[in-house]
């Protein structure tokens, strides 16, 4: 049994099967995160994003953002201005629909905005899509986003395909 990168409790165990991958998923905090048999090198990694077709053009992709943003952004637009979309790819959707919304919005990604833009910036929310599973030291990366947060900012994680598992 895996331990929980973040609270340390038991996790379940996921494999999908389509891409033999395993996933590890907390029983007690819902983290969700790869086997490190399954995460690759960044010189791996970025060919495999840079295969990505993540656009406006990819209505499911978009949709999947719609729907995020009803859910998770919409009941608290009013209080929300500025924002970091953390790790958000080659084609920043998610960044757009927030901008569509008003509110201002920066991107970093390690590959295709790598740009340290949220440095002495301090917003009120950060979105990070399909990133931290990949991470091997998540409470890292929450602690330095967590210095960039607004008092009354947060930070939401997504990793669409599995959070209903």
């Amino acid at each position: 049994m895996y331990l929980c990168r973040i609270c340390g409790q038991n996790t379940k165990k996921i494999v999908d099967i389509k891409k033999d991958i395993t996933y590890y998923r907390c029983k007690s905090c819902g983290f969700i995160y790869l086997d490190n048999k399954n995460i690759i090198d960044s010189c791996s990694e970025k060919k495999h994003y840079e295969k990505h077709n993540n656009g406006f053009d990819s209505l499911g992709y978009v949709k999947m953002f719609e729907d995020f943003i009803d859910v998770a952004i919409e009941p608290y637009i009013k209080s929300i201005k500025t924002a970091l979309d953390f790790g958000c790819g080659k084609g920043p959707v998610l960044a757009e629909l927030l901008h569509r919304k008003g509110i201002e919005v920066d991107k970093y990604d390690i590959y295709f905005y790598p740009k340290e833009v949220y440095r002495g910036k301090k917003y009120d929310l950060i979105t990070s899509t399909e990133v931290f599973e990949h991470i091997k030291e998540p409470i890292e990366s929450l602690k330095l986003l967590s210095q960039y947060t607004n008092k009354n900012g947060y930070i939401h994680t997504f990793l669409h395909n599995l959070n209903k598992r």
